[in-house]
């Protein structure tokens, strides 16, 4: 008798269907997809239809607004008002949640990568429940950067209505 008759023979072993297998990967990749659809390059993304009807353009994205500034070292908060973006830089996001309720109507979380080590660091789960204006999630990248990167960076985003928008800039 081989290895693989006395594993499926076990009565002992819990039982795993072939279904529930194939409904558990299906909803993986159905997952991975919805993330990867919504995940585009800055410049291929403004101008395009999608852009327009989502009020998405470069002044929205870079425009004066109020700003809560996160780094690793310094949290700064707008002197007034409700801030619209978070501009965090990733070697800081664990500091995000020191300033759970100034997130309440942020619209735009613009994340800064300066090293490949940033690309490493995700954003935290729960972090929708923390901004539940959140609109679009902005990576600006010092360091070239992939669509993968970026997935993996923004794995915790699961609501589709939340753009993904990256952009490498060499530093000058």
């Amino acid at each position: 008798m081989n290895t693989s008759t006395l594993i499926f023979k076990s009565k002992s072993a819990p039982r795993v269907s072939i279904f529930g297998l194939l409904l558990l990967m299906l909803s993986f990749f159905t997952v991975s997809k919805v993330n990867a659809q919504n995940i585009s390059e800055l410049n291929q993304f403004l101008g395009s239809q999608e852009a327009s009807e989502l009020g998405i353009d470069r002044d929205y994205l870079y425009g004066s607004q109020s700003i809560i500034y996160v780094t690793q070292g310094r949290i700064k908060l707008p002197e007034e008002g409700s801030a619209h973006k978070a501009e965090v830089r990733m070697n800081g996001i664990s500091r995000l949640s020191e300033v759970v309720d100034a997130l309440e109507s942020v619209e735009i979380l613009q994340l800064k990568v300066s090293s490949d080590s940033d690309k490493a660091i995700a954003l935290p789960s729960g972090i929708e429940e923390q901004m539940p204006s959140l609109k679009v999630v902005f990576i600006l990248s010092q360091v070239p950067i992939s669509q993968s990167d970026v997935q993996a960076m923004v794995s915790s985003i699961q609501n589709p209505a939340v753009k993904i928008l990256y952009f490498y800039s060499q530093p000058v």
